[in-house]
């Protein structure tokens, strides 16, 4: 999903196959912790808000969760740009809008 924002500015990702709307399992977790095992990453996007259960698992693994929308369909209000701007925000608060002015 985010092949085109690494490619644009020279980003290493890696890719998870995961649901925000599903818990993480032992799979889940222990693949994300095999890759994660030499350096931890700044930030993990999400395409929408994972459960809460999922965001603290992850932030007690200080992974940042930042939820940043690949706007693969019309967005109910505004327009695309729209959706870029939120996930500029986002991506500048660092998934955190207590961090944001």
């Amino acid at each position: 999903v985010y092949q085109y924002l690494a490619d644009a500015y020279d980003l290493e990702i890696q890719s998870f196959h995961l649901e925000p709307d599903e818990a993480l399992d032992a799979e889940a977790l222990a693949s994300i912790e095999s890759a994660t095992k030499e350096h931890r990453p700044a930030v993990m996007l999400w395409e929408a808000e994972p459960l809460a259960e999922t965001r603290r698992t992850l932030e007690d693994r200080a992974i940042r969760v930042v939820v940043f929308d690949p706007a693969a369909n019309r967005p109910s209000s505004g327009d695309f740009l729209d959706v870029m701007r939120t996930n500029v925000a986002a991506l500048r608060c660092g998934g955190d809008a207590n961090l944001c002015p």
